[in-house]
């Protein structure tokens, strides 16, 4: 029979309801490390699935096949462990879905999306994703199974648990307290202090114990309180020894640092000093002693010319004053030697003050002659700008041949990378643009060796044959990097377009080397691509060859060229890049103003998009209109 008040109870009242809770919930985290395990196989069998018909997808997307990406619908869909499948394109829209479409399509805890892309060469493109939600009823049946197991295994080790603790309750805590209160009484009944007898080592023992060794303190006490009063003095003399040592310490301390300091008290009285500071300031040892006024220490300096011209009296008074507002200072002072010190400070808690002084001499030469290197840098940089400038077309070419035209570069740096060059070319009109290897000082290098190469190949080559001086800069580029053989470790370059204008402007011939050309016709925009290779890169072939495009009928029509700085710059809400979509909308939005105004209203639009992100790289753009 088993008493309420005992402690049996009380424990078992306690230890139950802990165990059961734990138990559901040890139970509760099984079961929901099993669902999120299954949950999680579902998922990756999803993913392989997506990874695996994704390719397919893309492909029948990029060639607009309905037909296919139902079929290929039916077939994912069809699966016992998929309940929903759909694709969508690039703005959200859908195309194509089968499946449960009663709630599953919005269950996110189940769905995989995959980004469908079309590989390019050298790059690819968003096409739309493809969503594949899972089938929730086949965990929802294996967890019901496993919950049915796991829970007939909970109520049995709440049965054996709570056996197992009232019987060690009983055995282990119970029993022998009955057996040391009985023990304690039968000492109490003596007279005298008797000890408690117990052989056992657990945690009754330690308290039997710790009651001899109260009574043992008791009677101990006086003894004790004796040997304390005799100890009071040895530790009052060795607290005396510990402060005189400090004081030594502190001493040691102020003379080892590099800074010079000085505290005054409420008074202005010297309180201590180092001989750091006597050593920046070169004053005399009488002005550092403890007690020594400050007053007599900055008539020292007044006399000395340290506060500038003027009456040291005056000079000196004005010190005082305003050393009794005890409050932070930070300055810079030079000294008739030409030495710089730095003086730091501020109040101490029952008023005063203290200083330190740094000799910033050295510091101060070096700052300077920084500042200097690098307005020397800054110089060569923005004198190289005017250089790699005066390489670049003045304009008159443009103004005396096209009917309209904008010119839109702008380096990320001082000098970039990016370059644009126009020539009358046999009768015709050659219009180049390109984009270097990097930007900044090796970019704009790059430019001078672009523009080198193009005067030579100009000169070999037949006016209108533009696919061969496309081919013939490459190989001078690639000659003059010593990028024609295997060996080395550079490999750099450009992505290029030449636009030649026949004498009557009425033909235009495009080669492009990675870079396209945008043309716009009233609503309609039309891109032609470069060829997808650069020119002067290790690897590429000597004799690789370029192909040209021919326009006809040019009047009418708006002629647009541009490096990548425009489209990969990184902005807007989602910070992404500007992207050809956006920049062919811009176009076709702004085709009614004259060509100086589209391109206030391009860099507007850059640099609106641009927002507080930095500018990633060179932005060169030609517009223009026979």
């Amino acid at each position: 029979m088993i008493k309420p008040q005992s402690l049996v109870a009380r424990l078992l009242l306690i230890c139950l309801p802990l165990v059961t809770i734990t138990l559901l919930a040890l139970f509760s985290i099984l079961e929901y490390q099993y669902y999120q395990n299954k949950r999680s196989e579902l998922l990756a069998t999803i993913t392989d699935l997506t990874t695996v018909q994704g390719p397919a997808i893309s492909a029948a997307v990029w060639e607009y096949d309905q037909d296919e990406i139902e079929n290929r619908l039916i077939t994912i869909g069809a699966l016992d462990y998929v309940s929903f499948v759909s694709v969508h394109d690039q703005r959200g829209l859908l195309i194509a879905e089968f499946g449960d479409t009663s709630g599953n399509s919005e269950d996110t805890s189940f769905t995989v999306t995959q980004e469908l892309l079309y590989e390019h060469t050298n790059s690819s493109e968003t096409l739309g994703h493809l969503k594949v939600v899972g089938h929730p009823g086949l965990i929802r049946e294996e967890m019901l199974a496993h919950a049915q197991v796991q829970f007939i295994t909970l109520i049995l080790l709440i049965i054996v648990l709570s056996g197992g603790t009232f019987y060690a309750t009983r055995t282990v805590i119970s029993r022998p307290l009955e057996t040391l209160k009985s023990a304690m009484k039968a000492s109490a009944s003596e007279a005298g202090y008797t000890p408690v007898e117990w052989s056992r080592r657990d945690e009754i023992g330690r308290l039997v114990g710790a009651y001899n060794e109260m009574q043992e303190l008791r009677a101990s006490a006086e003894n004790e309180l004796v040997q304390y009063q005799n100890q009071l003095e040895t530790l009052v003399e060795q607290r005396t020894a510990e402060v005189e040592h400090k004081s030594e310490l502190l001493e040691a301390v102020l003379g080892s640092i590099n800074q010079g300091l000085v505290a005054y008290d409420e008074e202005l009285m010297l309180i201590v000093s180092n001989s750091r500071f006597r050593e920046i300031r070169d004053i005399p040892e009488s002005l550092t002693l403890p007690g020594s006024a400050f007053v007599d220490w900055v008539k020292f300096d007044a006399d000395r010319g340290e506060f500038g011209e003027g009456d040291p009296e005056h000079l000196a008074h004005q010190q005082v004053l305003r050393a009794k507002e005890f409050v932070s200072h930070t300055f810079e002072r030079t000294r008739p030697d030409g030495t710089i010190i730095e003086v730091e400070g501020g109040p101490l808690p029952n008023g005063g003050f203290v200083s330190t002084f740094t000799d910033i001499t050295a510091r101060k030469t070096a700052q300077r002659n920084l500042a200097n290197a690098y307005q020397i840098i800054s110089d060569s940089i923005t004198y190289a700008s005017r250089i790699q400038r005066s390489v670049l077309p003045d304009g008159s070419l443009f103004n005396s041949l096209l009917s309209d035209h904008f010119v839109l570069w702008e380096p990320r740096d001082v000098v970039g990378g990016d370059m644009y060059w126009s020539r009358q070319w046999g009768e015709g009109f050659l219009i180049v643009l390109g984009d270097c290897t990097g930007h900044g000082v090796p970019g704009a290098f790059m430019t001078l060796i672009a523009t080198g190469a193009l005067d030579i190949a100009l000169s070999k080559t037949e006016s209108g044959d533009v696919a061969t001086l496309m081919q013939r800069m490459h190989k001078l580029v690639q000659f003059t990097l010593g990028q024609h053989t295997s060996e080395g470790e550079s490999d750099d370059g450009l992505d290029l377009t030449m636009c030649f204008l026949d004498a009557q402007m009425s033909n235009l011939t495009f080669v492009g080397a990675q870079l396209g050309i945008m043309i716009v016709e009233g609503d309609d925009i039309m891109r032609i691509k470069g060829t997808k290779c650069g020119i002067g890169y290790r690897g590429i072939p000597q004799d690789q060859y370029y192909e040209a495009h021919f326009v006809t009928n040019l009047s009418n029509k708006s002629f647009y060229v541009t490096t990548d700085g425009l489209t990969d710059q990184i902005g807007g809400e989602r910070h992404r890049m500007f992207g050809k979509k956006r920049l062919k909308q811009l176009l076709q939005d702004i085709q009614d103003m004259p060509m100086s105004n589209q391109r206030d209203k391009i860099r507007e639009a850059l640099i609106d998009y641009q927002g507080d992100e930095g500018r990633r790289d060179d932005v060169a753009m030609i517009g223009f209109k026979v």
